[in-house]
């Protein structure tokens, strides 16, 4: 193959690199003199920077060389121009690797490997191309969408592609060697697999991110919202009041109905607002259930972070489970007691996150056979739900009785 037509197929192969960067981008080109300038040099030195060099140095200088171009002559950012430039790269990476494929069903004579040079340009050129096409380009801006919210460092792309680079150059080398050039396929394949599943792994987290954030500004707005209610029913139960003073008899019997109807209606306790989120919804529940009046809460919440965010969704799952079957054992055994009190307290350090459950108790608990199979204090217990929690590898559970209080501390690593 002439030198004339490397330079003719560098030219047609610059061209439609730099039109793959424009249509991706949806850029324009400023400066087309600068652009003609650019192109007839390095058609100029491609003798000497491709022809002259290391097949792998004179491509990068050829890549680097068309960064600068296109730097000159749009007005794109260098890290969109970074970003477009790597997707670029890539796909002419991957046509390439396809070719050496191809060519491992072939006998590689030199005459073939020129042959194969020829028609992997080619291959690129129209890869190129179909850049254009506009289902190419919104997916294309979609991973870029995606890789800005992950955050994801250009420096880490180079790296891959690196990689791509080394793969292609050792295929080029090793042409004769098939099942060498296989070897190196594969590998390249598994590199990329493995970077889109990592991609979508980390798209996946910031997705939770987010369904977070949602799920507290929900929590957050309801909670106000159910304040409104209770200043609401608050205000409308004294006006009722006020109303009753200047009725007659059956008025104020009816008035007394409505009063009391009222009243049972949301009966949370006073500072229910303190409960974490994550696991107010289980508290919410417990305590709307056992729906007593007397029973006194307490709740003091010390966390600095949100339980969702720092538990792994396993040991979330565990903490709920355990949240769930102490309270209700703590419930239980307040409400049979004199004092009727409840606490729970809610602290962290750098490791664990700790649950403090506190309830008055009537009656004898052996505190060496809980947590046994099939020990219970109750009437009709079954003694399964601590003992499945001793049980569990993600939570500690350790309990104790002081002062007349039954007191269990759920602990989990964070």
């Amino acid at each position: 193959m002439t030198v004339l037509i490397y330079i003719l197929l560098s030219i047609i192969f610059q061209i439609s690199m730099i039109y793959a960067v424009k249509s991706l981008s949806n850029s324009k080109i400023e400066n087309k003199i600068i652009l003609i300038i650019g192109i007839v040099i390095f058609a100029i030195l491609y003798k000497l920077i491709v022809l002259e060099l290391p097949t792998e140095l004179g491509t990068m200088i050829s890549i680097f060389y068309t960064i600068i171009i296109i730097k000159l002559c749009t007005k794109l950012s260098m890290k969109n121009l970074l970003f477009y430039m790597i997707v670029v790269w890539i796909i002419a990476i991957i046509v390439d690797i396809l070719v050496m494929f191809l060519s491992n069903f072939f006998t590689t004579n030199e005459e073939n490997k020129e042959i194969f040079k020829f028609l992997g340009t080619l291959m690129i050129v129209g890869a190129f191309l179909a850049c254009g096409n506009k289902i190419v380009i919104k997916k294309i801006n979609y991973l870029k969408n995606l890789i800005t919210k992950l955050h994801l460092s250009y420096f880490s792309f180079f790296i891959m592609l690196l990689i791509y680079f080394t793969l292609g150059s050792i295929c080029i080398n090793n042409m004769n060697d098939k099942g060498y050039i296989v070897l190196v396929i594969f590998i390249a394949f598994s590199v990329l697999l493995f970077v889109i599943n990592f991609i979508i792994q980390q798209f996946q987290i910031i997705s939770l991110k987010e369904s977070i954030k949602l799920l507290n500004k929900n929590n957050e707005f309801y909670l106000n919202l159910i304040d409104e209610y209770r200043i609401l029913k608050h205000n409308l139960i004294s006006n009722l009041s006020g109303i009753k003073s200047v009725t007659n008899k059956k008025t104020r019997a009816l008035i007394d109905d409505l009063i009391t109807e009222y009243n049972s209606i949301l009966k949370l306790p006073k500072n229910f607002k303190e409960i974490p989120t994550g696991i107010s919804g289980i508290v919410y529940e417990k305590i709307y259930s056992a729906n007593n009046s007397q029973l006194q809460l307490k709740v003091d919440n010390k966390l600095k972070n949100n339980i969702i965010e720092i538990l792994s969704a396993r040991k979330f799952n565990a903490l709920c489970e355990a949240l769930g079957i102490t309270l209700d054992n703590a419930i239980e055994a307040a409400e049979q007691s004199n004092e009727k009190i409840l606490y729970l307290e809610f602290t962290e350090d750098e490791n664990k996150l700790i649950l403090k459950i506190v309830n008055t108790f009537s009656g004898v608990v052996d505190i060496d056979e809980l947590g046994k199979k099939n020990y219970t204090s109750k009437k009709k217990g079954h003694g399964l739900g601590l003992f499945s929690i001793l049980n569990k590898k993600d939570i500690k559970l350790t309990t104790i009785i002081k002062n007349n209080k039954f007191i269990s501390v759920v602990t989990v690593n964070k």
